[in-house]
């Protein structure tokens, strides 16, 4: 039944933090003061992140008046404030209005797409009659080759846009920044090494579809299968020019993987080996990578680490020891690096091309009948994310009532977030919802053990984590010493826990308390304890101080590790994954993950955010009985 009536955001689940290393596919980075890092640049803009944005977007569609009354009516104290967001709903969007708006968006997204790579103005895009939006092209902004240059522009606006009180200079400032931060993260995904980072990512995701069995109802594979399909998607989204489906330019794909080959295949390579070998090698390198369990973004000789190294050497060289100097990169790497160029640009091209014909099944004409409301948003999610985005808290709300009758609903919500496996129980019980399931974060997982129950005119999130303590002898304290940290760090920890999160969950309706609990039991969620700890290591070697000391990467923790150096930021951090809250930080093993704001707990800030406390009480209030 709350299902019916709570229109409660998610964000991704997750459950273990790491430290940050080189990236599959490079983040594009902050593009001003208040426009964080993204990967697509449609579909998170007007919000501040890009997990701000999917909060936002993964909403609940209500099913009708009678259940909302009713549920109302068990609960009152619990959602007089959850029930003025549904009294939004009360009025339709126009449909026409909707669908006019959404063509509007994919032209200007086809646009921009053409405008990011060219200097022309106005644009050599032909705007179809059905498209009714009046500004002209000729006042696209250009961008800067140089990305340093285009943040730097992005920022003297934003100040402008800040300064500035004439009410028309300010808006006509925005709607400029607006579309400098667009043209920006398109043109950026547009570079030749980001196409291959991209496609090989993309295979990498197919690889782990298939090993998985999925789709699949097993339940410590479902979720794994529901996440990928949507990381496999946010690449597509992120990467238009490569999985545009264009036919013209698949046999150019083609060529640009077997460049990438050759490009990997020939660093570090014997002298006296072909080109068709060189090809061989890097393919052989890109196969392993992707068919094993983790492949991109796991390993120091996985494809994507080769592939950026080789790149490098044959854009800028590399230092010979010997010489003790910078080589110039020359022979089959220059090659290589020439021939992926060549490739990467006639993708380009085949692509403008391609926007050209997308932009014609925008409209009707004698021939063709146009692309129904319903085919446009399936075609273009991030487009409709976007649109919804952009839209007022009214017209969102409006919005949200008709693509639930429509049944799009399902485009922008998270399928994996949603689901009520592992959750039992009653809401308004003694013991509350119990929330006991394996979440994916891929590639990691790990099980989730907590419970929300009603507390008056709110209500308390309660947690047992269970501490276990790992002796190391490599350590100067003997084990007793050991001993009596562990139980006095336990106890802090579980106060510095309550603490943080019930001081920043004060201002929530309804009311939200925290109870975690320091245990040593043997049920999950368990975390070890010890003086030193790496999960790089061997298993028998990754709790000693000698050797961890000794590995040049010192301590490491995680949400099922803990050492008791721990900071109170980093606690507060993984204690928030034990609740199912997901890393907003692009890393190695998270190249294309929902990015959040500089200053969250969950990317590398101290600020908890609403979105983060409704992730964790979402499902009591989504699947109670």
């Amino acid at each position: 039944m709350f299902r019916l009536i709570l229109i409660l955001l998610l964000a991704n689940l997750q459950t273990l933090a790491h430290n940050v290393k080189h990236t599959p596919v490079d983040p594009i980075s902050g593009s001003g003061d208040n426009r964080p890092a993204n990967h697509a640049g449609y579909g998170y803009l007007s919000t501040s992140s890009e997990a701000q944005a999917h909060e936002q977007l993964n909403f609940i569609c209500p099913k009708g008046s009678e259940d909302i009354i009713n549920a109302q009516k068990c609960h009152p104290e619990l959602y007089s404030s959850f029930f003025q967001d549904i009294s939004k709903l009360s009025s339709d969007m126009n449909e026409s209005v909707f669908d006019q708006s959404l063509r509007n968006k994919v032209f200007e997204y086809l646009t921009m797409q053409r405008a990011a790579n060219s200097s022309i103005r106005p644009l050599q895009i032909k705007k179809p009659s059905c498209i009714s939006e009046q500004r002209e092209l000729s006042n696209m902004p250009t961008l800067n080759n140089s990305r340093s240059e285009r943040l730097e522009e992005i920022k003297k606006l934003e100040r402008r846009v800040k300064l500035n009180r004439r009410h028309d200079v300010r808006r006509k400032s925005r709607a400029k920044l607006s579309e400098l931060v667009k043209l920006d993260a398109i043109k950026d995904n547009q570079s030749e090494k980001k196409l291959v980072q991209a496609i090989f990512l993309y295979d990498q995701y197919e690889a782990m579809l298939a090993k998985y069995g999925c789709p699949s109802e097993e339940h410590t594979t479902k979720m794994t299968c529901l996440e990928v399909a949507d990381l496999k998607q946010k690449v597509k989204n992120s990467f238009p020019v490569i999985f545009s489906n264009s036919p013209e330019s698949q046999s150019q794909i083609e060529k640009l993987k077997t460049a990438s080959f050759f490009l990997i295949g020939s660093h570090n390579a014997p002298q006296e080996m072909s080109d068709k070998d060189k090809i061989k090698r890097g393919e052989s390198f890109y196969i392993s990578s992707i068919t094993d369990d983790f492949g991109i973004g796991w390993s120091d000789q996985s494809v994507d680490t080769l592939f950026n190294q080789a790149f490098e050497a044959a854009k800028y060289g590399e230092y010979d020891s010997e010489a003790g100097k910078i080589v110039p990169p020359q022979g089959d790497l220059k090659e290589a690096l020439s021939s992926i160029k060549s490739s990467a640009s006639s993708i380009i091209d085949e692509y403008n091309k391609h926007t050209e014909v997308e932009a014609e099944l925008l409209c009707s004409n004698g021939k063709k009948a146009a692309l129904t409301t319903t085919e446009l948003s399936s075609r273009y999610p991030q487009v409709l994310r976007q649109l919804l985005l952009d839209l007022s808290p009214v017209e969102f709300s409006q919005a949200k009532k008709l693509m639930c009758k429509k049944s799009l609903n399902e485009l922008v919500q998270d399928t994996q977030m949603n689901s009520c496996e592992g959750v039992s129980g009653s809401f308004s019980s003694k013991d509350g919802v119990r929330i006991n399931r394996f979440q994916s974060s891929f590639p990691f997982g790990g099980n989730k053990n907590y419970s929300v129950r009603k507390d008056g005119a709110g209500v308390v999130v309660s947690s047992t984590i269970n501490f276990n303590f790992i002796y190391d002898p490599s350590a100067q304290e003997t084990k007793e010493e050991q001993q009596a940290l562990f139980n006095k760090k336990i106890i802090e920890w579980q106060e510095q826990t309550n603490k943080y999160f019930n001081n920043l969950s004060s201002n929530m309706k309804p009311n939200v308390k925290f109870e975690y609990i320091a245990g040593t039991g043997s049920e999950q969620p368990i975390v070890n304890v010890s003086k030193c700890y790496n999960r790089e290591l061997p298993d028998e070697l990754k709790y000693r101080c000698d050797t961890v000391n000794q590995s040049g990467i010192g301590n490491w923790q995680d949400a099922g590790n803990f050492t008791f150096d721990l900071d109170n930021r980093t606690l507060a951090h993984e204690m928030g994954h034990q609740l199912g809250l997901s890393d907003e930080y692009t890393a190695d093993f998270y190249p294309i993950n929902s990015l959040g704001e500089d200053d969250s707990i969950m990317n590398t800030g101290t600020k908890i955010y609403p979105r983060h406390i409704r992730s964790i009480i979402q499902p009591a209030f989504n699947c109670s009985e």
